[in-house]
């Protein structure tokens, strides 16, 4: 572990879960309410607001990825094979026990290997990313600028080609395979940028009006294009919002360049390490609580019976039901604690095992 946390990429962590929670509330609540409504266009801001949350993670790999040994990105991708299967057999049997059904083998097999819970995708792309990483980490001066533009151009040229053009690329089909090495190399774009954003952050931290400019304008065009988009055809239709989304890619830009420079206060130093190391728990087991909630009857988005057609509740209740089931995300992470435990990937001078850092979400 490194001696010294750059405070700013934890602050970063903390954000970039906050938005993934907040997308996926989000992103539930707009097939619950009127379609082209005021509500849905609320939550259509934010998931625009928010789509670059998964990204921004393969980013801060990027920044802080230094490894060049081949077997190391074998390890860690065997990390994340395992850890995606403990969690995709864990949806499972929370869906038996939440909708009613039969425990089989091959539901089993199929929900951990083929329909696996939609937000899982990350964890097989980054099985990928790791792999790579040793490789990517050899990437340096120049030719780094080279591979972040060739990454530009391919979201460009590639945007409506055959699988690239995929919502979530990963999750587009059953077809595993097919999907998850175009995608898993898209993220490895993603890693490159973090890592040349990171590394010429000294120079950037002097044009913080740039990414500020460029995220407003990204997000407004997102919004136009998308909105008219939709109304246009009548349903709802975000492949303008995943990973191979210029959109998407230049937020990201902008919220890393912005964030990953900020003055991060020491006095907060505590609290926000221990927050950005719980960040990977709560990735996996948030949308175990989400749907805890949905079967409790509290609606995605914080859409109750009252809410139904009520923007100003609407507008009250889905940050506060984002504030749940983060703080409750938190609090169950700790119960995953003894499996980076078991894996042993890290530890401080007191002993207390992390999960994997620093090249990690």
């Amino acid at each position: 572990m490194q001696n010294k946390r750059d405070l700013s990429l934890d602050f970063l962590r903390i954000i970039a879960i906050l938005m993934v929670i907040a997308l996926h509330v989000g992103a539930a609540g707009k097939y619950i309410v009127p379609f082209g409504g005021a509500q849905w266009t609320y939550l259509l801001i934010w998931s625009i607001l928010f789509h670059p949350a998964a990204p921004l993670f393969f980013m801060l790999s990027g920044a802080l990825s230094t490894r060049t040994d081949p077997l190391y990105g074998i390890k860690k991708s065997l990390y994340y094979f395992f850890i995606f299967l403990i969690a995709a057999l864990f949806y499972y049997f929370l869906d038996i026990l939440l909708q009613g059904g039969v425990v089989s083998l091959w539901g089993v097999l199929n929900n951990g290997i083929l329909n696996y819970c939609y937000h899982l995708w990350f964890l097989l792309d980054m099985i990928v990313v790791m792999l790579l990483s040793p490789f990517l980490n050899q990437i340096t001066g120049r030719a780094l600028y080279y591979a972040v533009a060739l990454m530009f151009l391919f979201i460009i040229l590639f945007r409506n080609i055959g699988f690239f053009a995929d919502n979530d690329l990963v999750q587009a089909s059953g077809n595993f395979l097919s999907n998850l090495v175009p995608s898993g190399l898209l993220f490895c774009g993603y890693f490159l940028t973090g890592k040349l954003l990171y590394q010429e952050r000294e120079k950037l931290c002097k044009r913080k009006w740039i990414p500020a400019v460029l995220l407003a304008i990204t997000t407004v065009l997102a919004f136009g294009v998308i909105y008219h988009s939709n109304l246009v055809q009548g349903t709802l239709d975000e492949t303008l919002l995943s990973g191979n989304s210029i959109f998407v890619f230049l937020q990201c830009i902008s919220i890393f360049w912005l964030l990953s420079n900020m003055d991060v206060p020491q006095k907060h130093a505590k609290f926000i390490v221990s927050a950005s190391q719980r960040t990977f728990g709560i990735y996996i087991i948030h949308v175990a609580v989400l749907n805890i909630l949905n079967k409790l009857g509290i609606t995605p988005a914080g859409i109750t019976g009252i809410a139904q057609d009520n923007l100003l509740l609407t507008v009250i209740l889905v940050p506060i039901e984002i504030l749940v089931i983060y703080l409750v995300s938190w609090l169950l992470s700790y119960l995953l604690i003894p499996i980076g435990r078991f894996f042993r990937y890290s530890a401080d001078k007191t002993g207390e095992i992390l999960w994997p850092y620093p090249d990690d979400i």
